[in-house]
């Protein structure tokens, strides 16, 4: 996982990972991704900051990880983000597999908002090959250990033209434990 707080333009690199735990990339406010292809054993972008883009993005999305992760436990507002030109070219998640509590293996996910937020984000046009575990999977608030228990908000999330060749293997929720 590579983090980086500032403004940053990440333009065609390449993300392999084979240990689980092995993030993507974290960017910060006002950043852009482009021509990125990742192979990474958990989350791949974090949009945890405002002002990000990303586009003509190729996904090999593996166990325990979400393609996109919109929160993990952040007091963080992030306003306005914009996602596009996906494609999820195989998914090594099954039923089976290491579940991390069947929260974060969606193509976009979010767990525990810790009084942050997430408003005025576009996802579009995504291409998922075979079957993905989960599309979407928002979780605002849980109580797990060590998580904190402040409310968080989302408003203003759109998804745009996604195609999927096989129904996700568990339905999308949007879950806000209010």
């Amino acid at each position: 996982n590579f983090v980086i707080n500032g403004q940053v333009d990440v333009h065609n690199v390449r993300l392999l990972g084979w240990h689980r735990n092995n993030d993507g990339m974290t960017v910060g406010e006002g950043s852009s991704v482009t021509h990125l292809f990742a192979k990474v054993n958990d989350d791949v972008v974090k949009l945890y900051y405002s002002d990000i883009s990303v586009d003509d993005v190729v996904i090999w999305q593996q166990p325990p990880g979400a393609a996109f992760q919109l929160s993990w436990n952040i007091p963080r507002d992030a306003i306005g983000a914009h996602v596009s030109n996906v494609d999820i070219i195989h998914t090594d998640r099954t039923a089976g597999s290491f579940d991390n509590r069947n929260i974060v293996d969606s193509v976009v996910s979010a767990r525990n908002y810790n009084g942050g937020s997430t408003s005025n984000f576009l996802f579009e046009d995504f291409r998922v090959e075979g079957q993905a575990y989960q599309l979407f999977g928002i979780h605002l608030r849980d109580g797990l250990p060590g998580f904190d228990s402040g409310d968080g908000f989302i408003d203003g999330i759109v998804f745009r033209n996604f195609q999927v060749d096989t129904a996700p293997l568990v339905p999308s929720y949007l879950n806000g434990n209010g």
